[in-house]
């Protein structure tokens, strides 16, 4: 007979959550909130302590089982906070919290993690009396002081006066000692000892579940009278001390149990820490609305938050007839809130205007296959599951006219149309100092890709369906994987769709003319290409460069700033410029290591995020910044 097991998420907003019958979310401070989130609630039942959530934290999730809740094994987890269930051991961060990183919570790590697999996760829990996580070295563990702890109670006086009064302490091991006898001198020997163990993580079989919150908020309730007149003199953070409070005891209970029964089964997990827990949605069609999709990923343009309304007003603008518009603009971090929400305003009856932030797919590829980045055209097919085809533009496009004609193009049997720019195919065709065989060179070698077949994808029809007909996404991640360190992505994009994507005129993806631009169409660009893209008058799209936005008297430049007048934030935008006129110091470390410089990488590199190292360097510099 299967066991009763309820494993309790504590919940204080909507997240990602694992599909398994194991799991029961609680949606913790009920009685304080009027939504529910669809989750348990922890005041459903007499006695609950949903309202001293603030102080109690995820504890109130656990009274509310104690008191609320038969099972056979009880646990608890939390919003951002797992154990893995898989077999195979991960990597894990080196900043002394021994936990497995997680970029973003999806089904893909859930499934990574066994989270989903409640056969694996039974059999794990049923055969041990006790799951909990592996002690620390609290030497490890940083503090706000930057003194390491020798043993858990240094490493808590280390704290003193910002989540947690050492008084606090003394007072819990005075309850202890005068009220638990028998447990007293184990949560000594915890706190006395060089082993941490923490977080209110666990999953436990019922007599030892009931016995420990016995111990727990037997403790507690006594400590209230004491600490609560104290509130109002600590911070939001110092009035979670309960749950702060409980971290130890819980923690010495753990310690108790395994150090008075040899019999105990016992099995340790590796912890998962998720950085971005927000419920993942999936990109839904506008129906009957021609889809548009904006790419910012790849850019790191100066003022391009500001370009990128203007950019939108003149898409939404030009329209021109009654045909529905489906623009999604996909950024990785690149706008702020604010200008998101400025661009989403553009949306009318008939055109809709979401933001859309591809970094958090990215991590979903980066946790399900290691890699560290692929561009987001690749992946549109996949990214985009619910569309039949889409037009693809670059940020750097100025749209003068309605797109539907480019989207009746018919594509069928093709991955899809775009046009020869001059710039863009002459680059792949140069050779230069830098590059003795052209990209086309190398592409017709290694993947006998003809030169002629090449394309640019800064305007683009793309035949979603085609290409899912034709390519998984493991297919283009492992393309992806063998040409990046050596192409780019518009090389990779032609070595999968070269021969099948049909040609279109120039006027969709017209280069506005400069210098490098004249160099690459007379030098390099097909000779067809050049003749072509010197006889249109009247471009649909034009393709313009930062540089010629920099030069404000280059007329295209004062045809674009002109648009920006009618901008929300254009005020905003003037304001900005004459305060970049104003000198400004640099900090220190992008004097040292500009970014985007090799000894940026090197910096980056050697001190990766979340090390050990990059703690201690972190130090270093504040403190010679300080001095400064």
């Amino acid at each position: 007979m299967k066991s009763n097991i309820k494993i309790l998420i504590a919940c204080h907003k909507p997240s990602e959550l694992p599909h398994n019958d194991l799991f029961l979310p609680v949606r913790v401070g009920a009685a304080l909130h009027d939504d529910n989130m669809g989750l348990q609630r922890d005041d459903d039942g007499k006695d609950n302590i949903s309202r001293k959530n603030p102080g109690y934290c995820e504890l109130t999730a656990i009274y509310w089982a104690w008191k609320n809740l038969d099972a056979d094994y009880y646990g608890l987890f939390h919003y951002r906070r797992f154990y893995s269930f898989a077999d195979k051991q991960f990597p894990v961060s080196e900043d002394g919290h021994m936990m497995i990183r997680a970029r973003i919570l999806c089904h893909e790590v859930f499934d990574k993690y066994k989270l989903n697999d409640e056969a694996q996760m039974r059999r794990i829990i049923e055969s041990n009396d006790l799951i909990i996580h592996k002690s620390r070295p609290v030497r490890d563990i940083p503090t706000p002081t930057g003194i390491p702890g020798q043993t858990v109670r240094e490493h808590y006086r280390q704290h003193d006066g910002t989540i947690i009064r050492d008084s606090d302490i003394e007072l819990m091991l005075a309850i202890v000692k005068s009220k638990f006898p028998k447990e007293y001198p184990y949560i000594n020997d915890y706190m006395n000892g060089h082993k941490f163990l923490g977080y209110n993580m666990f999953i436990m079989k019922k007599p030892y579940f009931q016995k420990m919150c016995k111990f727990t908020f037997g403790v507690l309730s006594e400590a209230e009278k004491t600490i609560e007149p104290t509130l109002p003199e600590r911070s939001v953070n110092g009035n979670r001390i309960y749950g702060y409070l409980a971290e130890i005891l819980t923690s010495a209970y753990i310690y108790y149990l395994r150090k008075t029964n040899s019999q105990l089964k016992v099995k340790e997990l590796q912890m998962i820490y998720a950085l971005k827990t927000d419920p993942i949605k999936e990109i839904e069609p506008v129906k009957g609305a021609v889809p548009i999709i904006i790419d910012l990923t790849s850019n790191v343009v100066p003022n391009l938050n500001f370009y990128t309304e203007n950019i939108v007003r003149q898409l939404v603008s030009s329209k021109g007839d009654k045909t529905k518009y489906d623009v999604i603009i996909g950024q990785d971090n690149i706008l702020s809130k604010a200008m998101a929400k400025i661009c989403e305003s553009y949306s009318t009856s008939d055109v809709s205007v979401r933001v859309i932030n591809y970094g958090d797919y990215l991590d979903r590829l980066r946790e399900t296959y290691g890699i560290q980045n692929v561009g987001m055209k690749l992946v549109l097919p996949y990214l985009l599951s619910g569309y039949q085809k889409v037009i693809s533009l670059s940020w750097n496009m100025w749209v003068d006219s309605g797109l539907s004609s480019l989207y009746t193009v018919d594509v069928s049997g093709c991955y899809g149309a775009a046009a020869k720019n001059v710039r863009g195919i002459g680059e792949m065709r140069e050779v230069s100092v830098e590059n003795k065989r052209s990209i086309a060179m190398r592409l017709n070698d290694d993947y006998d890709i003809s030169p002629n077949d090449l394309f640019d994808d800064s305007v683009m029809l793309i035949n979603l369906k085609e290409i899912r007909k034709k390519y998984t996404l493991d297919d283009i991640i492992k393309r992806h994987a063998q040409m990046h360190r050596r192409y780019d992505d518009l090389a990779i994009e032609c070595s999968l769709y070269a021969g099948g994507t049909k040609t279109i005129g120039q006027e969709w993806n017209y280069q506005i003319p400069c210098e490098h631009t004249m160099y690459m169409a007379n030098f390099f660009a097909p000779i067809g290409a050049c003749s072509e893209w010197k006889s249109i008058d009247k471009p649909i799209i034009s393709c313009f460069e930062n540089d010629q936005l920099i030069e404000t008297s280059d007329r295209f430049a004062m045809k674009f700033y002109a648009g920006m007048t009618q901008c929300q934030m254009w005020p905003v935008y003037v304001g900005a410029r004459e305060l970049c006129l104003a000198p400004v110091q640099k900090p220190m470390r992008d004097r040292l290591a500009p970014v985007g410089s090799r000894r940026r990488k090197i910096a980056k590199a050697l001190f990766p995020h979340g090390s050990k190292r990059r703690m201690l360097a972190g130090k270093m510099y504040r403190t010679i910044a300080h001095r400064r």
